[in-house]
């Protein structure tokens, strides 16, 4: 329900699977991991890779405890990786003390304890430090710090919403929830004016989650007008201050209302600006680990002309006849061999 942690596009992996496929690869990935390192204990790939997984795992476990076990796995793997190689890295080239960083904010985030979280978040920032000093490209891990506590106090909030609910109540729960961030960002923004591209961009991604409340309810009208308000808001964001992660939302945004506009014309030229505006945020990316991860997102949204023509058939041809190829210096898809014991 609640998130956190940085990033506001899936992996390519994900995006080409339902949630419970992803799930299912990534534990028996995990599997593959644990039977090298039991070969060999100091095998730091396959220890950061085992970790990397586990943290996946706890993003999208909703259940609190178990989140809290995977991060507590996840914790002790990537720590073992770092402690036999410091300069570790991840199977998608994130180096892995920044994968430890996450996995301590995630943990400080969901720790009721306040003089725990305390020293959860001292680890954290510990780490932080000592991964800077390897790769100053990753400073705006910093930003984050500097909301921890109301980003906790927040989460908190929530997950204590969706405590002893059943799914049902933990559904309308959420919406209530979604409606009343929308109303938050939507007063902040009106409060700060067009000039807080934070602002802007906080109200641009509450539209968005609302479109999607509204879609799930069969309220197509208003997720329509939800979407193409979010469109306009981020361009504003955009506009005052040309940041990586407001370019992707930016992007992100502008496919949706792609899928929903009838003539292939239209629906073509904003699924090419949002590539346009994803291609800026590529060339901003410093961490050629990350600037590849991009890349295969990027290779993805050529996908959403063919999405266009599944929900469009009737115009399907036409958008046949001016969609872009792929181009062939995109990345193709890694297949993602299992980690072998030297």
């Amino acid at each position: 329900k609640a998130r956190a942690g940085r990033g506001c596009c899936a992996s390519g992996a994900m995006a080409q699977m339902g949630q419970d496929e992803f799930v299912e690869m990534v534990i028996s990935q995990n599997q593959q991991c644990e039977m090298v390192v039991a070969a060999r204990p100091r095998n730091d790939a396959a220890l950061s890779a085992w970790g990397a997984g586990l943290l996946q795992l706890a993003l999208m476990c909703d259940d609190v405890p178990k989140k809290k076990e995977y991060l507590r796995d996840s914790r002790e793997k990537l720590n073992k990786a770092i402690k036999v190689n410091a300069d570790a890295v991840t199977p998608d080239g994130e180096r892995t003390i920044f994968q430890l960083v996450n996995a301590f904010y995630m943990t400080f985030i969901f720790e009721e304890s306040e003089a725990v979280a305390v020293q959860l978040l001292e680890k954290c920032n510990t780490h932080l430090k000592k991964g800077l000093k390897k790769d100053p490209s990753k400073s705006e891990m910093l930003e984050q710090m500097v909301g921890a506590w109301e980003q906790r106090a927040e989460i908190q909030a929530a997950s204590q919403r969706f405590a002893g609910k059943s799914q049902e109540e933990q559904a309308l729960e959420y919406v209530k929830i979604i409606h009343e961030q929308a109303q938050k960002a939507e007063e902040r923004s009106a409060a700060l004016g067009d000039n807080d591209a934070a602002a802007l961009r906080a109200l641009g991604v509450a539209l968005v989650d609302l479109s999607l409340i509204k879609e799930q309810a069969s309220d197509l009208v208003g997720a329509k007008d939800c979407v193409h308000r979010a469109v306009e808001t981020l361009r504003k964001s955009v506009h005052v201050a040309k940041e990586q992660e407001s370019l992707m939302l930016l992007a992100i945004a502008i496919n949706a209302k792609a899928m929903g506009e009838d003539v292939a014309a239209d629906a073509f030229d904003l699924m090419k600006e949002a590539r346009g505006h994803f291609s800026a945020a590529i060339e901003s990316e410093t961490d050629i680990g990350a600037q590849r991860q991009m890349l295969l997102q990027l290779r993805e949204m050529y996908a959403v002309q063919n999405s266009w023509c599944d929900y469009h058939t009737e115009s399907a041809a036409d958008m046949t006849n001016i969609a872009e190829d792929l181009p062939d210096w995109l990345p193709a898809p890694p297949e993602q061999p299992p980690i072998s014991a030297p």
